[in-house]
C-alpha cells in the first residue's frame, strides 16, 4: 500500500487541495470524480510529479521509496505514467507515434506485435496511412491511449482521456484499459498495478470500479 500525507496546493493564495492522507492499494483501480474546478486534475498532476505541492514534496520519490521498502524497484520510466485529456501527437504516422513510447526492453518483434494488437483493439487500422496531425480529437485520444499502453507502468494516471470520444469508442477504450491493467498486452507485465482515473462521468466511474473517490471541500473522500 502507498500512503501519502499532507498534499496541499495553493494558487494565488487560494487553497485548491488540502488532503491530509490518501492510501492507494495495489492491484486496484481508483476513479476520482468531482465538480469542475474541484482540483481533480491538480491532484493527478501532483501524483505524477508534474506540479509541486506547496512544500515542494517530490511525490514520485516518496512512492518509489515506499515501494523499495517492500522490495519493489522501478526505474523512472516505469514507475508512473500520466496521460492528459489533451493528447499530443507528433507530425508523423500512426505507427511511429505509437512506437514512440515503446518500452526499450521489448525486442523488435514483440514491439511490432504489441503495436498491431493495440491498433486493432482501438479500431484505428484505417488511420495507418494518415498523418496524426490530421486526426480528429477522438482519434488522437485513441492514439494516445495506445501509445501509453506500449509501456508498462506501476501507477497509471488517466486524466479525462476519453472526453472527445463517442459512446461506443469510450466503452471500447475502457475495455482496453482493463486489459492493460490485467497485463494482457505484455509478455512480462508489471504486477499489482494501480490505476488513477480522473473523470467527470459517474457512469464511467461505476463501470470501471467500486473504488470511487470524490474531491470535496479540497479533500478526497470515499464516494458512496
Amino acid at each position: 500500500m502507498i500512503v501519502l500525507n499532507n498534499i496541499k496546493k495553493t494558487y494565488n493564495e487560494k487553497i485548491i487541495l488540502d488532503i491530509n492522507k490518501i492510501e492507494l492499494e495495489e492491484n486496484k483501480i481508483y476513479v476520482v470524480i468531482g465538480e469542475n474546478g474541484s482540483g481533480k486534475s491538480t491532484f493527478a498532476k501532483i501524483l505524477a510529479s508534474l506540479i509541486d505541492t506547496d512544500d515542494k514534496k517530490n511525490i514520485s520519490s516518496e512512492i518509489s521509496a515506499q515501494l523499495k521498502n517492500e522490495g519493489q524497484l522501478y526505474n523512472k520510466y516505469n514507475l508512473i505514467g500520466y496521460l492528459s485529456q489533451k493528447p499530443y501527437v507528433f507530425d508523423m504516422s500512426l505507427e511511429k507515434n505509437i512506437l514512440f513510447n515503446a518500452d526499450k526492453n521489448l525486442d523488435r518483434e514483440l514491439k511490432k506485435q504489441k503495436l498491431n494488437t493495440l491498433i486493432t483493439d482501438f479500431g484505428i487500422d484505417y488511420l495507418k496511412n494518415k498523418n496524426a496531425k490530421k486526426f480528429s480529437g477522438g482519434e488522437k485520444q485513441k492514439l494516445s491511449l495506445a501509445r501509453f499502453m506500449m509501456r508498462e507502468y506501476k501507477i497509471s494516471i488517466f486524466d479525462e482521456v476519453t472526453s472527445a470520444m463517442d459512446s461506443a469508442a469510450i466503452l471500447n477504450a475502457e475495455k482496453n484499459m482493463i486489459k492493460y491493467f490485467n497485463g494482457e498486452y505484455d509478455t512480462n507485465p508489471i504486477k499489482n498495478k494501480i490505476f488513477i482515473i480522473i473523470t467527470h462521468s459517474i457512469e464511467q466511474a461505476k463501470r470501471m470500479t467500486n473504488d470511487i473517490l470524490m474531491v470535496e471541500n479540497k479533500n478526497i473522500v470515499k464516494y458512496y
